[in-house]
């Protein structure tokens, strides 16, 4: 984690542009365009870089700028509605500067460039039972040894991300670890492969419950209260991982696209919710544990943290998280158990950050159902970059754990971390400016490249096959500002002197702009 001490008290010496990233809570719904009129002069100073623009100025002259730096503009959205492209701010003329063309996404090919395959994982919610009357005893107790055999309503139906059709086949226990049962549909051939994902589950579950908070032990019944799983699982506080063939799609194609799912109706007892199973479940895609094992033990981490998230918000602290802020929590979880478990980037969530670099303008920190991948990719950079800038497993543990979601408890976790309030706003600057900086700067910029105790360092200048960094709008370019999001504009290289940029002359309150020089 760095310190911000040093930047914040030279951001406070700049008042002309308002200095850099001030601490504005900006969540209110209320927006008006605002019109710009204003001149606003600063000097450039290296050691930060990073103006703020206010939203009644026009015209912003920085002095001083040494010849072949460049200049950004960054828009972010510290809200959770969407900044319309005709509200958006865009430079509409500037001097001293040889403008630039924007790296557009239409003039680069990156099919080979985007490696995560169309793969997602899935959670699903609990339909409940008309009448809601709980099961009361065990229904069909069982002895946890490897060959016993057991009926578990599973899903056939799960199909770009929607599950329609539940019902029970017939699973064998296939290996039994300290922590897990793993049940597959026959052992012949395969018994191996169970043993070694219960293997891999007993090396990680504690690890990963220190860091997020452990899940439920007991079983939701329809007085809201959690009872002991012993009185009404069948298989008491195991673990059960259900190997199968998601979606149908390993025996039609050879294949498979739904990595795994975790559902919170099998933590409701019998007559509650609709096809539970009683008991604490996850279930990987057969195609994944035979075929791509390393990727079946990181969906394995992803859906771990699922349940455990279900317990420690839902059932603890009565809050429904969004889906981007569950889903982030889950990669970090992958993120954090990767070097631990020995798995490849390719089969970790870094395996998201071509398509993030390329499409980040499309997708804020929320859940795009028509850019489901997108989206997935979006929530893993925030949150990896967010664990790596403030404190890996503390900023982690502190969202995981609290009683806030969303952005809320980001803000909240962050400012837990520093010792301080800090806004969304303050948030997704340095996240903007950790999309932009890179190199050797005398300014301590915000960055991705940080080793973080387990977090390995990222640069987005080498992600994938052929590394650009994060591409950026044109000057001029108008694009929408998704919630929580942000779009950057590369104007061009400085001449030497004063640059005068002049924006446009009305623009949505919602958001928030700043001009880096780097």
């Amino acid at each position: 984690m760095r310190n911000f001490a040093r930047a914040f008290a030279l951001l406070a010496s700049s008042s002309l542009l308002l200095a850099s990233c001030s601490e504005i809570d900006g969540q209110d719904d209320g927006f008006s365009v605002v019109s710009a009129t204003e001149t606003s002069s600063v000097s450039f100073n290296s050691a930060h870089p990073v103006f703020q623009v206010s939203p009644t100025t026009r015209t912003v002259v920085i002095d001083g700028v040494e010849q072949g730096a460049r200049v950004f503009v960054a828009r972010v959205n510290p809200t959770s509605y969407a900044v319309s492209a005709d509200t958006a701010r865009f430079v509409e003329s500037s001097s001293g500067i040889a403008r630039e063309s924007a790296r557009s996404v239409s003039g680069v090919s990156f099919v080979e460039e985007i490696f995560d395959d169309g793969i997602y994982g899935v959670t699903v919610d609990a339909e409940f039972e008309p009448s809601r009357a709980a099961a009361t005893s065990v229904s069909g107790s069982i002895s946890v040894s490897e060959g016993v055999s057991r009926g578990i309503v599973v899903d056939h139906a799960i199909s770009n991300g929607s599950v329609s059709d539940f019902y029970a086949e017939n699973f064998v226990i296939s290996a039994v670890g300290e922590n897990c049962i793993v049940w597959m549909k026959s052992t012949s051939g395969a018994v191996y492969r169970a043993r070694a994902i219960a293997e891999k589950f007993d090396a990680m579950c504690g690890f990963i419950r220190e860091s997020f908070g452990d899940e439920c032990d007991g079983i939701l019944t329809s007085a809201g209260s959690c009872v002991p799983a012993g009185g009404i699982s069948a298989t008491g506080t195991f673990v059960n991982i259900v190997v199968y063939d998601i979606g149908g799609d390993y025996v039609s194609t050879g294949s498979g696209s739904i990595a795994g799912y975790f559902s919170s109706k099998d933590f409701y007892a019998e007559g509650i919710a609709k096809n539970t199973n009683a008991g604490k479940y996850i279930y990987i895609d057969e195609y994944f544990v035979m075929s791509r094992f390393e990727l079946a033990v990181s969906t394995l981490a992803h859906e771990f943290q699922h349940m455990i998230h279900f317990y420690q918000k839902t059932v603890l602290r009565g809050v429904k998280s969004e889906l981007w802020f569950n889903e982030m929590l889950s990669m970090l979880c992958e993120d954090l158990i990767q070097d631990k478990m020995g798995i490849s980037d390719s089969n970790s969530p870094k395996n998201r950050l071509p398509r993030f670099i390329r499409d980040y303008s499309d997708c804020g920190l929320e859940f795009r159902s028509e850019l489901t991948l997108l989206s997935y990719s979006a929530s893993y950079a925030f949150g990896a970059w967010l664990a790596r800038e403030f404190g890996g497993i503390a900023v982690i543990g502190e969202m995981a754990k609290n009683a806030l979601t969303g952005m809320k408890s980001v803000t909240a976790a962050v400012g837990t971390v520093l010792g301080r309030d800090v806004s969304a706003e303050w948030i997704l600057c340095q996240y903007a400016q950790a999309c932009v900086f890179n190199g050797e700067m005398e300014y301590d910029y915000p960055t991705f490249n940080q080793h973080e105790g387990a977090l390995s360092a990222i640069d987005l200048w080498k992600v994938g096959s052929r590394p650009t960094g994060p591409l950026f709008l044109g000057a001029s370019d108008r694009h929408e500002i998704r919630p929580f999001g942000m779009t950057i504009s590369e104007v061009g290289v400085v001449e030497g002197g004063s640059v005068l940029l002049s924006l446009n002359s009305e623009g949505s309150s919602a958001q928030e702009v700043f001009v880096f020089v780097k």
